[in-house]
């Protein structure tokens, strides 16, 4: 009976230590598929990281290519906006010239027909007014005719001494070129009445 007992205590000391060898194994495999478990939970967290990373890095490089695109898009149209307005600024300065230009044109024409006119009358009222002397003048010598200031100097005048041409004038004319009448020209020594008429393109 001791023996049977004996026997049993050392098969149940076998039993326990078989089971607890099991129970030893099972926690090892429980504890090998937990690092498992943690080892794919760590490498689908660095692989998501990754990921993450690599969407972000897109990002940053679609955003600083949109940003840079947007920044050419401005540069181009603040370009074209200056050039336009520069276009726009020199074809209003040509216009503004073009327009002081024909005023200018014809404020010269306007004037200058103003004082044709002007010439013409004086020309037309001066001839009078000799045309008048003259007729006065024939009164003491028949025989006398009154020239402009440009004929005489000319000279070539049928019926006209050469030394006498300032006797020629009609005294308007006359005082307008010698600045004085015929009558104080007439007082003057010989040698003052020639440089008086050399003055006059008359010697």
């Amino acid at each position: 009976k001791a023996a049977e007992e004996e026997e049993a205590a050392k098969m149940a000391a076998e039993e326990e230590e078989a089971a607890k060898k099991v129970a030893e194994k099972e926690a090892k495999i429980k504890a090998a598929e937990e690092e498992a478990r943690q080892e794919e939970e760590e490498a689908a967290a660095r692989a998501l990281e990754l990921e993450e990373q690599k969407q972000k890095a897109l990002e940053a490089r679609q955003a600083k290519q949109e940003a840079k695109k947007k920044a050419e898009e401005e540069a181009k149209q603040k370009a074209e906006e200056e050039a336009k307005q520069k276009a726009d600024e020199e074809a209003q300065k040509k216009a503004d010239e073009e327009a002081k230009l024909i005023a200018k044109q014809e404020e010269e024409k306007r004037k200058a027909e103003e004082d044709e006119k002007k010439r013409i009358a004086d020309a037309e009222a001066r001839l009078q007014r000799r045309q008048e002397a003259e007729a006065k003048a024939k009164e003491k010598d028949p025989n006398i005719r009154f020239y402009s200031l440009e004929e005489l100097q000319k000279g070539g005048i049928d019926g006209v001494h050469h030394a006498k041409r300032e006797q020629h004038l009609s005294p308007e004319e006359f005082q307008e070129a010698f600045e004085m009448t015929f009558e104080e020209f007439d007082k003057l020594r010989w040698w003052r009445k020639r440089e008086a008429k050399k003055k006059v393109g008359l010697f």
